[in-house]
């Protein structure tokens, strides 16, 4: 199964999944995204992103190497096909961390697909609370932060396409609803 998990930036997506990964009876992996922002001082190339050039990132475009891209906050990101391959050959579930413009390109294209996709959208319970934790990662600029939280409104009206929307009031509810979810759409395939 296909499990995509999406919202906007600052709510908490990375630390969901982290969660997510420990427990190994989802039997689940991360899809480790291409990118042309830059690292962070706490992340590792190949585990939390690949983190490649523009020119890079466009060259895998035309040669249609992405299942999804989209350009957010002046970067790029991408799934690799050849990653939900190498996943899914390995007999796990895949997890995909995706901005809603991404989530809208797989939706169209497994809209007529046989693979399951469980969609899953997280929401601040007050939208301050999207500011204040953009702020407090100390990792973005002012302009950054302003861009990310801009359109974090924007990507907030497109939870109603999503499956399931969890609201992250405190971490660890959103982490238990989330496992519910995975545990329960795996239960009905099984």
């Amino acid at each position: 199964m296909i499990f995509l998990i999406s919202g906007p930036s600052g709510i908490g997506k990375n630390s969901v999944i982290k969660e997510l990964q420990k427990d190994k009876k989802l039997n689940i992996s991360l899809s480790v995204s291409y990118t042309t922002r830059d690292k962070r001082f706490n992340e590792i190339n190949g585990k939390d992103y690949y983190f490649v050039n523009k020119n890079e990132f466009l060259e895998k475009i035309k040669k249609n190497e992405f299942l999804e891209y989209a350009q957010f906050v002046d970067n790029y990101y991408g799934t690799c096909k050849k990653e939900i391959e190498r996943i899914i050959n390995l007999n796990k579930n895949v997890l995909l961390e995706i901005e809603t413009v991404g989530a809208n390109n797989i939706f169209k294209q497994f809209l007529n697909n046989k693979q399951k996709i469980v969609s899953i959208f997280i929401v601040p319970i007050k939208i301050e609370d999207l500011k204040k934790r953009l702020e407090n990662r100390n990792t973005n600029s002012k302009e950054d932060i302003k861009k990310r939280f801009d359109l974090s409104l924007k990507e907030i009206e497109e939870r109603k396409k999503f499956d399931y929307i969890v609201c992250n009031d405190k971490l660890e509810n959103a982490i238990f609803l989330i496992k519910k979810i995975l545990n329960y759409e795996i239960s009905l395939k099984n």
